[in-house]
């Protein structure tokens, strides 16, 4: 699933956390961008990840690379994504989940989980992303990927700095 090195990644958009219009091709424009997947703020792994990132920040940026998350879940729980994370990366709310569709990293979960992430995601059904982490090159081609069903295995921001 997910996908793969050296394909071109679509051009997908949506709104950040921040309330700025977000197009991938756009921000192409200005430099490489890593997109890293995240499943929720409920997730200890998750949030873990995006305050890892948040330490190497700053060194991704001054390599001109724009860092953004994506999640299925509201604002409100991405508000609370951020404060838990205590991360300033931009978060996408995928609410239609078609940006999981585009990187082929989305799935419908199980019964074991439907009941507490229709709330969080303000959907009938819950639906979640593969943990993965996208870098994305300004020729559209995507450099690295990490892709793991095991939602504990992550891209450490040292593998995403080496790969910039």
């Amino acid at each position: 699933g997910g996908l793969m090195l050296n394909e071109v990644a679509p051009n997908v958009t949506g709104m950040d956390s921040d309330g700025n219009s977000f197009n991938l091709y756009n921000q192409l424009e200005e430099g490489s961008v890593v997109l890293v997947f995240y499943r929720g703020y409920w997730c200890p792994y998750c949030t873990k990840h995006l305050a890892e990132i948040e330490e190497e920040l700053q060194m991704i940026k001054e390599k001109g690379v724009s860092v953004y998350a994506v999640t299925p879940e509201s604002e409100e729980f991405i508000a609370q994504a951020i404060e838990k994370a205590e991360t300033t990366i931009p978060i996408i709310y995928d609410k239609d989940e078609s940006i999981m569709k585009a990187f082929k990293v989305f799935y419908k979960v199980t019964d074991d989980y439907v009941q507490g992430l229709e709330k969080n995601h303000g959907q009938d059904e819950a639906f979640l992303p593969v943990p993965a982490t996208y870098v994305i090159g300004r020729d559209k081609k995507i450099n690295f990927v990490h892709y793991d069903h095991d939602y504990r295995n992550r891209a450490s921001a040292k593998e995403i700095l080496s790969h910039l």
